[in-house]
């Protein structure tokens, strides 16, 4: 799972469910206005008390579509999808939040005919804030889980899918690359400021040299299948035919009888676990 997926690429929310969650988090709001009437709310009377409060959730829904159209037409590269998180979401959703309660708030001093001040104005944002809380955090939790399902998926699916067999090594030296096939590859040496490479091709062994560094090599070649088995030697555990040897010196073997490959004993138990898992 990724360490931080609120900066993870994502897909973005479809329109029309943003359309329907803005719709939804409007009549939440005139839900809990009806039913719970908070924050002096009970006390109000009007012959057309419902449909008072049915406006502050249709205003609530006609600035959140309104703002995200407006935010999409100023900031066009911001809402690239291969820019797009779960962050970037929350601060849409964030900035729509306060849009829609500033437009509540005056929807407010038009039908009831308060007076406009900035306190009056914090007064109305914190309850306004408290009255969404609760749709607003149930919006969050959904689109949250979501994320989190799809990146799992998607790094699921990283995993199974099969590795390409043709992989290119950069060396150190200028426009130097060496393109070899993975499954031709079995193990790297350090050999002072360079790394030997030794490849079984067509049951004769080849060997290549390249200007770098072992770990520098481990980064580029990226798979579990390759472990540093020893701090001069990197091994496609997959080409290993045996482990043998008395602790301390273990060795590992290889078809056609080519040069055994020392185990550092920190590695040990690693390699057992690889070779006792691998199919016979």
């Amino acid at each position: 799972m990724p360490t931080n997926i609120f900066n993870k690429k994502i897909p973005q929310t479809p329109p029309k469910h943003f359309y329907i969650g803005a719709v939804l988090l409007g009549f939440s709001v005139f839900l809990i206005l009806a039913m719970f009437q908070p924050f002096g709310t009970y006390s109000f009377r009007h012959p057309d008390k419902l449909l008072l409060l049915a406006g502050y959730g249709i205003v609530i829904t006609f600035t959140s579509i309104t703002i995200l159209g407006i935010l999409r037409l100023l900031l066009p590269r911001w809402f690239e999808q291969k820019r797009w998180s779960l962050q970037k979401e929350l601060i849409v959703l964030g900035i729509i939040l306060i849009t829609g309660i500033t437009a509540t708030y005056f929807y407010h001093f038009a039908v009831i005919g308060s007076r406009l001040s900035i306190f009056g104005y914090l007064y109305f944002m914190g309850i306004a804030l408290s009255t969404s809380l609760f749709p607003v955090v149930l919006i969050v939790a959904i689109r949250y889980l979501k994320v989190k399902n799809y990146l799992e998926k998607q790094a699921l699916s990283e995993n199974l899918a099969p590795k390409p067999d043709v992989i290119i090594l950069t060396g150190e030296n200028k426009d130097e690359k060496l393109t070899i096939y993975r499954s031709e590859l079995l193990f790297l040496k350090a050999a002072d400021n360079y790394v030997e490479l030794f490849l079984q091709k067509n049951k004769q062994l080849d060997r290549h040299i390249i200007r770098g560094t072992l770990s520098g090599m481990a980064t580029q070649l990226n798979d579990e299948n390759f472990i540093q088995v020893h701090r001069s030697y990197i091994v496609n555990m997959d080409k290993v035919l045996e482990m043998n040897g008395k602790s301390p010196n273990y060795v590992l073997n290889f078809p056609n009888s080519i040069e055994p490959v020392p185990v550092s004993r920190n590695k040990i138990q690693e390699v057992r676990a690889y070779l006792a898992a691998k199919p016979v």
